[in-house]
């Protein structure tokens, strides 16, 4: 219960620090950014225990709940009203509505449509697993080359899962592969959150500096903080990662699920 609620916590106090520094920093009130930051914290939060239920499209639900706080967050950075825009993704596309555009839009996330290249390019020997990529609302892929030495038994990679797939599936197996797939699920909406709280601002930025038009953003997603952080994960101690932390308390799982200290594959 204790480290739910400090989960909860983090969610809720990053979330109105972004929106209230954000604000500020753009001249507008740094409380009525906090506590609307918060307040979209707290249905990121929400999307988040949703997307961890075994129902059917629990995860996908749960993603677009999650999106749509985080949204609250990013319109409250930029002084605007909580559901002036809205973006929710579903696989590598991010679906944004805006309250004074004439339809939606589509963009594409760019560094989502090159890991799910990468899964068929690595010679990982993955295939698409449909009903869990339709629960899920991402690609979900089963990879047969899994590498003993790479410890967890799955990997989120731009908003992406991948899951050892090279064991029997007998009932233990899928047992242990639901957990995993949860704790896989919670980077996917993390991999949201911060695209859509830090990441929009970062692409726009980027975008701009190098001269692209702007009509340019409206369509594709470059998603430089997403590769940013998936490179820098790889250089922070597993335990040392806060994204683990909160994963494996809303999945129920730990440390000891690693390959290495389970003595897996199970029989």
């Amino acid at each position: 219960m204790l480290a739910q609620g400090s989960a909860f916590a983090a969610n809720v106090v990053v979330s109105g620090l972004t929106a209230g520094i954000w604000q500020g920093r753009r001249g507008g009130e740094f409380w009525d950014g906090f506590f609307r930051g918060a307040a979209g914290g707290i249905g990121t939060w929400v999307g988040k225990q949703v997307a961890m239920s075994e129902a059917p499209y629990a995860g996908a639900a749960g993603r677009a709940i999650a999106a749509v706080g985080s949204s609250v967050v990013r319109n409250a950075s930029l002084g605007e009203s909580s559901f002036h825009r809205v973006t929710v993704p579903l696989g590598p596309v991010r679906f944004r509505w805006k309250r004074d555009a004439p339809r939606m839009r589509a963009a594409l996330d760019v560094f989502a449509a090159v890991a799910i290249v990468g899964a068929y390019a690595s010679g990982m020997d993955s295939s698409l697993d449909i009903k869990r990529t339709l629960s899920s609302g991402t690609p979900v892929f089963l990879a047969r080359g899994w590498e003993d030495d790479w410890g967890w038994d799955g990997r989120q990679v731009g908003g992406s899962i991948f899951l050892r797939g090279d064991w029997a599936g007998s009932a233990r197996v899928e047992t242990f592969r639901t957990r995993v797939l949860a704790h896989e699920r919670v980077h996917v909406l993390q991999y949201d959150q911060a695209h859509i709280l830090w990441g929009e601002e970062v692409d726009a930025r980027l975008m701009s500096g190098i001269g692209l038009p702007s009509s340019w953003t409206e369509v594709l997603d470059v998603s430089l903080l997403g590769a940013a952080l998936a490179g820098a994960a790889a250089a922070v101690p597993l335990l040392a990662e806060p994204w683990e932390w909160e994963a494996d308390i809303l999945a129920r799982t730990y440390p000891r699920h690693h390959t290495p200290l389970l003595g897996w594959p199970p029989h």
